[in-house]
């Protein structure tokens, strides 16, 4: 019975040696560390009080610790207010104790590490084993003996210099059972157990909350990886997009200064063909209110941005009204070409063009121009475009249907249909079905971006049977002006005429003007394709006759002397007699000898211009 109660009261002993032995050593530690550093525990505390604030937050103190530490009021803290957790907690956190932060604190340190990290990881140990003891549980003399030895030394180090620790080390070995002490202790060991129940409650929580981030973080990975993906995606879309759009804009360009960049002046230059740019003089242009057609509505139009826009607002549909031989392809293709200079700079051809048109031209990230004549059997806009343009640019592989349709939709277009009188709906031509209306015009998507110019000969208008919101803005070409028939005549007897001096050339164009001005007749000249062929018939030293009839005979005569000279004699079905033949051809060897042709010629054209009208 008597060892059973020394039993009990080794147990006893070592408890209090580590309590009480152990809180007094560690606050020796630290009272010797704020003595050699020279300055107070308060003031410590206060240069580490948001550390410690974030160890409260994180539960590794309670809020009964932090308040022992920043009290409201009251005297100042002391280590003798602090408990053996919140002693350890300072050691290892606080920087002023420089204890290593890289020491592994869960692993047991090894017999030889006799640093203070490794003696406060040994005093935990002792002190969770012993929490964990029943206070019934007797420990027998030769444990008791081993453990006193080891805390002692353990005491004695963390004391060190030991100051009068070991005296207090003796008291406490020796102590004998007390019901009151040992009601202290057991309170003391159940505070640990609950710090600990905390400690692995926390530990649980953090976990959870560790998976939980975890997988939060693996789902924003996720996340991050399919927006990265995504946008990689519409940045290869985009991309290929591009490259789609600078592909077209260069064919585009490549292909109207091969086809369109240069015009047919006449049969005296059939050898080359004659820079569009550098010869082509505008006619007038009129802008005309779609409600009526009375002259007096016609007002001057000055730019080509009044043809495209109306109060800043772009216009989507024009139609360019012109008679026979004022110029309508050479509008469109002109139009090609400033499209061209707008986005693939020549310095040549910038001499020769107005910056306000360029500007204008400018504006829109594609043009496409359309021979209606050329159209074949094909009736919508986007066919047309895809079949008689882009297949010609060596892009039908690269550039699909839908890849067209996106550009069209998507960038600001002009879409130039030239010779809406020379087209007719396929259906019309063959058992072609087609259930879009209207069928007079070519089919076409409404487009916010997209610009529709239309040129066609004024008689085709009034048949097609669209109201005016479907006409939209409607211009018409004039014929030229006094200065740009001048200026038309220059260019033709300059090219004609090459080697004469700027003052002789002008004396000659003076000249000219004035020997047709003078006739009835003179309004021919202000008809670019008649002035052209009239300036050709002087070049050619044919007399310029007073009569409509003369100068049509003698420009007909030009054109088939130049086509047997290059293709040849014609074919014709039967020859009339002489006596069938007019007065008026009877000096004209080719208009004589072809006269049948050009009866049944002028029979077509009669009965043309009856149909349509």
């Amino acid at each position: 019975m008597a060892q059973k109660l020394e039993n009990r009261a080794n147990l006893f002993r070592i408890q209090i040696l580590i309590i009480d032995g152990g809180l007094l050593a560690l606050r020796n530690k630290i009272d010797q560390t704020l003595t050699a550093q020279g300055i107070t525990l308060s003031a410590c505390l206060n240069n580490e009080k948001k550390l410690i604030y974030s160890l409260k937050s994180s539960r590794i103190i309670t809020q009964v610790q932090y308040d022992i530490l920043f009290p409201t009021s009251g005297p100042v803290p002391t280590t003798s207010d602090m408990d053996i957790t919140l002693i350890i907690c300072l050691l290892r956190s606080l920087k002023l104790f420089g204890l290593n932060k890289k020491f592994d604190w869960n692993a047991t340190p090894l017999f030889t590490d006799k640093s203070v990290e490794a003696d406060i990881c040994r005093l935990k140990a002792y002190r969770n084993e012993i929490s964990h003891i029943a206070e019934t549980t007797a420990i027998q003399a030769n444990d008791f003996a081993t453990w006193r030895n080891d805390i002692e030394q353990i005491l004695v180090r963390l004391s060190s210099p030991p100051l009068n620790i070991q005296q207090n080390i003796a008291d406490f070995k020796d102590c004998p059972l007390d019901p009151d002490e040992e009601k202290r202790v057991q309170e003391e060991i159940k505070k640990w157990k609950d710090y600990e129940a905390d400690v692995d409650r926390l530990k649980e929580e953090m976990t959870d909350v560790k998976e939980r981030v975890t997988e939060v973080e693996n789902k924003q990975e996720l996340i991050y990886r399919r927006l990265n993906e995504g946008v990689s995606s519409m940045q290869t879309e985009e991309e290929k997009y591009k490259k789609r759009k600078k592909e077209l804009k260069d064919g585009l360009i490549t292909f109207y200064k091969t086809r369109h960049s240069k015009v047919f002046l006449s049969p005296l230059f059939e050898e080359k063909d004659t820079p569009l740019v550098s010869f082509y003089v505008r006619p007038d242009l009129s802008s005309i209110d779609s409600t009526t057609t009375k002259s007096e509505d016609r007002l001057p139009v000055k730019s080509l941005s009044e043809i495209f826009k109306t109060e800043n607002k772009q216009n989507l549909e024009i139609y360019v009204l012109a008679d026979a031989g004022i110029g309508k392809t050479a509008f469109s293709k002109y139009l090609a070409n400033v499209w061209c200079q707008a986005h693939c700079h020549d310095e040549d051809m910038n001499k020769s063009l107005l910056k306000n048109d360029i500007e204008c031209m400018h504006e829109f990230d594609f043009l496409f121009l359309v021979l209606l004549r050329d159209a074949d059997d094909l009736c919508s806009i986007d066919e047309l475009i895809f079949e008689k343009i882009v297949s010609n640019l060596g892009l039908k592989e690269t550039l699909s249907k839908d890849a067209l349709l996106e550009i069209l939709n998507n960038e600001k277009c002009v879409v130039i249909l030239d010779g809406l009188d020379e087209w007719t709906h396929p259906e019309e031509k063959s058992d072609k079905k087609c259930y879009r209306s209207p069928k007079s015009i070519p089919h076409r998507n409404d487009r916010e971006k997209c610009t529709v110019l239309t040129t066609t000969r004024p008689w085709k208008l009034g048949v097609l049977g669209l109201d005016s919101c479907q006409l939209g803005k409607k211009v018409e070409l004039t014929k030229l002006s006094y200065d740009s028939a001048f200026t038309l005549t220059e260019r033709i007897l300059q090219r004609w005429k090459s080697s004469r001096n700027k003052d002789a050339l002008q004396i000659e164009v003076t000249q000219f003007i004035k020997t047709i001005s003078w006739r009835h007749n003179a309004e021919l000249a202000f008809v670019p394709l008649l002035l052209i062929y009239i300036t050709c018939l002087w070049c050619d030293g044919v007399q310029i006759e007073s009569s409509n009839c003369d100068i049509y005979i003698n420009i007909v005569e030009l054109l088939l002397s130049r086509t047997i000279k290059i293709h040849g004699e014609l074919q014709q079905s039967h020859e009339l007699s002489s006596s069938d033949i007019p007065e008026c051809f009877a000096e004209y060897d080719n208009c004589t000898k072809y006269y049948p042709l050009l009866m049944h010629l002028g029979k077509l054209a009669y009965l043309f211009c009856i149909l349509v009208k």
